[in-house]
């Protein structure tokens, strides 16, 4: 199913072109120093990636990173993957990385997605403002904890999964 989702997905990105090159979320450096901390020795899916410029940097900080994104952009600075975030396969006990998404149905799906995937933790980056509009009904099991990690003042929230902790 997924290299069927790859192919697809190639075709799709080859017919229109590849998106501009563009970064909705810059890390500052203390972002990388964080997920060191929280997460070291867990992999990492990051999901929309765009251009790849997180997983680069957490790549070089030791994760195992596999970036994703349905829609392919130029100047990519890591190997982006073209997989569908909400169909994709991730590892249990893994962690799902939402960096500034897009509003609407894609967090929701890609959250609905890693929940049945059992991962470890969803990290979502975004504007504390677009918090609930991006979460939706799963916002109230994020929590804050670690604010100003991109240059344009987003947060880091975390949901944690607590079937790790019990062992199911």
């Amino acid at each position: 199913m997924q290299d069927s989702l790859i192919a697809f997905s190639q075709m799709f990105a080859h017919d229109l072109g590849k998106l501009p090159a563009q970064k909705f979320f810059e890390p500052l450096s203390c972002f990388g120093a964080w997920m060191v901390t929280q997460f070291e020795g867990i992999p990492v899916w990051d999901v929309g990636a765009g251009m790849g410029h997180v997983s680069k940097e957490l790549h070089e900080r030791g994760f195992q990173v596999c970036a994703i994104d349905i829609l392919q952009r130029d100047k990519n600075v890591y190997p982006v993957f073209a997989i569908n975030g909400d169909s994709c396969g991730y590892t249990k006990g893994s962690v799902v990385m939402l960096c500034r998404p897009c509003h609407g149905y894609f967090p929701d799906s890609v959250i609905k997605q890693a929940l049945k995937c059992k991962v470890g933790a969803i990290v979502y980056v975004g504007l504390p403002k677009n918090k609930r509009i991006d979460l939706g009904k799963y916002a109230k099991y994020f929590k804050s904890e670690m604010r100003k990690c991109g240059f344009d003042g987003e947060s880091a929230y975390v949901w944690r999964m607590e079937y790790l902790k019990t062992g199911a």
